[in-house]
Formats: structure tokens, sequence, C-alpha cells
């Protein structure tokens, strides 16, 4: 017989703390991925006090359970003399020995401790090791952090992410070694797990966290319908490729922020966008956003015309009214103070941070007050980081890199070195794997996954497109990485190229295997179009791209 106990301390250290949020999610899939994958019985509850444990530990005493699972998800602090305290229900310390003790007089059943809290490796010092418990702690030193986007803690959402994905693997029995192997290489942050193993275990094998199966009813069905790959990505899609997000998430959360999200046109820019946005509503923010794209030329072309719009919507999004006169003050003061001023006023009437999301803001390149309008951006920034109200303003600029390819010094960007730069990769290897046999259900070869990595070079748009194509259509990969259906996106970058002959002998010179060292190799690098230019070793991203230089330039 197998039992879990899930419980959740308190949600804050001291009363004037700012809860954590997402505990009662993070136990709600937790219990039903145990349940369901795992096969245990399950109970989960609140921790209060330090008899918790030990009085659950006894009702089961004398039944014939010989496997236990205790996973606990909240606050933890260091203690005194190497000891280590869990945090209540009423933010009081439970230390972790009164969690560990009743456990000892149970020598012929085996224990699983997961500790998912801050500071958790430290409780590695406060006991002894046994050959009947094994532990493992959510980081390696330091906090643990929750994740909007999952709505849930960090280390919850991948230990979940291991047993549902892992468990599709046919004949893998998933333990923890497994699985912290797994969070390990899927888990971009800094938070790695810690197992610390049983001590001269007279066991034979490890305990089982789920068998090698997933739930057929889980799984998509046949004709569920496909998403076509331009566009968007649909917040709760099965499509979307989280790369790095949680860099961006972190910074969302800190006192003041500007994230820069850049990458070559189509790469998931607004689609990252969107769901720092959905993230930013539940923290309850108050979030403006706006697209360049959809502003016409006559408010694009002058500073003021600009600053008053996006002055304007901030101030009826929040139904807030500034004090500032733009009439008068624009008569003695610069533009910029008045723009200012008149945020810095509705700033002052607000709590919450007020997250000001700008989308396409490349668009902005074209014309000439894209430094003076940048600049502010960046003084509002540094503002932010010295001026209690300012502090409440956080700013995500979304651009595309490929305006780079009409100048000639890649720090010409008005953007450059400012903020958190999120710079958008192509897929890897298990991204584009899991798109190809997880998401569209199409069972590629290794040997196919590497053809097709290799020919578009994980570019993201052009992956889903050919994928999209092949379970659509129901065609192979050579037809789907036929030459001709990439026309349509070659053909907009033809038309570029043909208009800076300077980018062209660049490319002519990578073709013939030399190594130019120019700022022109970075600004292409940049752009997607090839790799390796910081090694001073710059060859092309793909063989698609290589193939359309070398046909047509």
């Amino acid at each position: 017989m197998r039992k879990a106990f899930v419980f959740r301390g308190g949600e804050k250290i001291k009363p004037h703390d700012n809860p954590l949020k997402y505990l009662d999610s993070s136990i709600a899939k937790l219990t039903n991925t145990l349940r369901e994958y795992g096969e245990w019985e399950v109970e989960d509850f609140v921790l209060s006090g330090s008899d918790d444990v030990a009085l659950r530990l006894r009702d089961i005493e004398d039944s014939e359970t010989n496997e236990i699972l205790i996973f606990y998800t909240g606050h933890g602090v260091p203690q005194p003399d190497n000891r280590y305290a869990l945090i209540g229900e009423n933010s009081n310390e439970i230390l972790f020995d009164n969690i560990i003790n009743p456990i000892n007089k149970f020598t012929q059943t085996r224990f699983i401790l997961i500790i998912d809290a801050c500071h958790s490796s430290e409780v590695e010092k406060s006991i002894p090791r046994v050959d009947n418990i094994e532990i493992v702690t959510s980081v390696t030193k330091g906090l643990a952090y929750e994740d909007g986007l999952f709505e849930s803690s960090t280390f919850v959402y991948y230990f979940i992410q291991a047993i549902t994905q892992s468990s599709k693997e046919i004949g893998s029995k998933i333990d923890l070694e497994y699985i912290c192997q797994s969070i390990n290489a899927n888990n971009e942050t800094l938070q790695k797990p810690i197992r610390i193993p049983p001590k001269h275990t007279r066991f034979t094998h490890p305990i089982v966290i789920a068998p090698s199966h997933k739930p057929t009813h889980d799984r998509p069905l046949p004709n569920a319908p496909i998403e076509l790959p331009n566009g968007q990505v649909p917040m709760e899609s099965i499509f979307y490729i989280a790369r790095e997000d949680y860099k961006a998430y972190q910074t969302l959360y800190d006192n003041y922020s500007l994230i820069r999200i850049k990458a070559p046109r189509q790469y998931g820019k607004t689609s990252l966008l969107s769901r720092l946005i959905k993230v930013a509503r539940e923290k309850e923010y108050q979030v403006v956003a706006l697209n360049f794209q959809k502003l016409d030329s006559k408010q694009l072309n002058v500073l003021e015309k600009l600053l008053y719009y996006i002055c304007r919507v901030i101030s009826k999004k929040l139904h807030i009214n500034s004090t500032t006169d733009w009439e008068e003050d624009k008569e003695f003061y610069a533009i910029t103070e008045v723009a200012s001023e008149y945020i810095g006023s509705i700033l002052a009437q607000i709590k919450t941070p007020l997250v000001l999301a700008i989308d396409e803001a490349d668009k902005l390149f074209e014309y000439n007050i894209s430094n003076d309008f940048f600049g502010l951006v960046r003084a509002w920034h540094e503002e932010s980081k010295v001026d209690e109200n300012w502090n409440k303003l956080k700013i995500i600029l979304s651009y595309s890199t490929e305006p780079l390819l009409g100048v000639t010094n890649i720090n010409q960007s008005p953007f450059h070195n400012v903020g958190l730069g999120m710079e958008l990769k192509p897929f890897d290897r298990e991204q584009i794997t899991y798109l190809a046999n997880e998401a569209y259900r199409l069972d590629l070869s290794h040997h196919d996954l590497e053809k097709l990595q290799k020919h578009i070079g994980g570019h993201p748009y052009l992956t889903r497109k050919v994928l999209y194509e092949m379970a659509n259509e129901n065609i192979d990969l050579i037809e789907a990485l036929r030459a001709g259906r990439f026309e349509e996106h070659l053909r907009r970058y033809k038309m570029i190229f043909e208009q800076n002959p300077k980018l062209v002998e660049t490319i002519k010179t990578i073709i013939k295997g030399d190594c130019p060292n120019t700022e022109l190799c970075y600004i292409l690098e940049a752009t997607g179009f090839i790799k390796s230019a910081m090694m001073n070793h710059p060859t092309f991203s793909s063989t698609l791209y290589q193939e359309f230089f070398e046909n047509n330039f």
C-alpha cells in the first residue's frame, strides 16, 4: 500500500510579508498528478503544528502501508545549530526534526521526503541519514520561487512535468533520481533539486513515483484540431514553447523592471508578451498594453503626439486624471518633461504597479523620434530605481531585430543595453522533438528530427509551419521541406538585402568561408541568418538560408 501526505505551509513567514500566491494551486495540481499517474492514496492538509505529521502516521501505524511519500511546499528558514524550520499556518516555525522523529519507529516502511521551500538544502545538515528515508530538496541553495504563468511553485511545476512527460516513455519507471535528472535537464532556472539518498540502504530497488504509462484519456484525440502556426500562440496551447521565460517573470516581480523582448521576425515575441501581461494581471498590477504597429504615421512622426497619446491611454485605462496641464506646461518645459510629469502624477495616485507593455516597438525605428522616445524610456527606468513613486512603473518592450538590417552598427539601436534583454533563441532539438512527436503526434525518427533542425535551424515559425503541414496534409518530411514551400518567407528578405549592398558583401565573404570580424556579422546573427559570429567563425544558421544566399547573391 502506498500513502502520500501532501501538506502546505503558511502563506507568510511574518504577518507583514507578501503571501505566497499559489500554494493551494500547487497542492491541487500535485495531488491530482500523484493520484492519476502514481496511483498513490493521497491526503493533503495545511501544516499547523509540530504534531501534524506524527498524528497522521499514527493513524496508519498498524496498516499494511509500506511506502510513504511526504511532500511539503511553502516557506522554510534556516535555524541556529544547523537546524531547519518549516513555516506553519499561523506563521509559526516548526522544526524539521519534529517531522523526522516520528518516522524513526517505522523501520520497515520506506519514506520519501520532498521539501519545496527556500533554503531547503539545509535539511541535510539537520538530520541523520538512515536506510529507509530518501530526501529531495527543491533548491541547491537560496530562494525558491513561484511562477505566475504555471500558477504553482516552480519546483512543483517541473516535478509534475517530469512525471507526466517521462511516464510516456515505454519501460521507464519514474523514481526520484529520474525526476531530479529530468528537472535539471528541463528547468532553466538556477533552482536545482538535491537528492539525498538513503545511507547503506538494504532495499534492492528505488521507490517508483509513477509507472511507465500515461492514462490514455489524457492524450490528445487523433481528430483534435491542430492550430495554425502563424500569429500569436494561444494562452493554453500545447504548441507554446517556453525559452527562458522565467527570467522575464522574475524581472517582472522585481521592484523596478524594464524588459526588452527581442528576436527576429516570427520568433514568438508577442506570445511571450501576452503571457507576461497575463501574469501581471494575476498579480493585480495595472496593465496598459499598446501596439505601435496599430499607430499611424502622424502619431509616430511627432514626439509630442506619441507621448500625448500614451499618456491619455494610460489615463483612460486607469480611469485616473493627471494633475498636469499639458497645454500650459509645454509652453515652458521640454515635451519629455511634460510627459514625465503627467505619468508621475498618475503613478502618485495608484497603489499597485503599472505595467506599460509595448508590442511591435520596432515600428518606431522608421521615424526620427525613436532615439528621443527610447531615451525617455531609459530615463523612466533609471528614475524607477531611485524614486518610490516611479518604482511602480514596469515597462515591457517587444521588438523585432529585423530593422537592424537597415543600419551598419548594432549599437545604433536605441534599445541597446537597457534593462533585461530577453533574446529569444531558435528551438533546440529537445523542443523540436516535443513539438513533432508530442504536440503534432508525428512520431519522427531521430534522423528526421536532425534533418528538420539542420534545414531550418530551429526557426520557431518555420518549425511549426513544417510540422503543421505534415500533420494537416499528411505529407512526409521531404515534401514539407521542398524549397517552394518557403518562397513567401524568403521573398521578403530578398528585397531587404537587395537594398543593403554592405550586408550582401558580408554574406558573400561568409559563403567563401572567410571570417569578417565586423559589426555586420553581429547584425546578421541578431536577425537569425548566421551563428557563431562572436567566435569569429560565422556560419549560416540553417541549410535553408545558406541555399537562399548562395542562389541569390
